[in-house]
Order: structure tokens, then sequence, then C-alpha cells
């Protein structure tokens, strides 16, 4: 993940904006990336919008929504 961020704080910084990153996540994701909450806000990573997707995947589970905004350093 720190590969990926890596990437997209180059592009923020080259395209002189911030970069969003969007994601749907299973409930055994939401977990992981809660336990990396921590490394994402040392990175500079922020979570700027959540919700709840009803039924989202194709058997039926909910999907938790998220969109992160990377900067540039």
């Amino acid at each position: 993940m720190s590969e990926l961020i890596d990437k997209l704080k180059k592009k923020a910084e080259k395209d002189r904006r911030p970069i969003l990153f969007d994601m749907h996540l299973r409930e055994g994701s939401q977990r992981f990336m809660d336990t990396h909450n921590a490394d994402f806000e040392r990175m500079d990573v922020k979570m700027i919008e959540e919700a709840l997707v009803s039924e989202y995947f194709e058997n039926g589970e909910d999907s938790l929504y998220r969109v992160y905004e990377v900067r540039a350093d």
C-alpha cells in the first residue's frame, strides 16, 4: 500500500492537486483498513467520505464505500 501512496503523492505533486482514490470494502477488508488507519495518517492520507452501500456485491453483501485524499508532501 505504501508504494501506491508514494506514486499517488508524486502524481499529486506533478498535477499540483490532491489525488482521490476510492474503494468498496467487504467486512474483512474494512477490518484490515481500520487496523492501518494510523499508517494512513502517518502518510498524510485522509478519508474524506464514507457511505454504506446496501447489497453492493453479487451475493447481496453490503459494501462500505470510502474515498481517500492524497496530497503531495
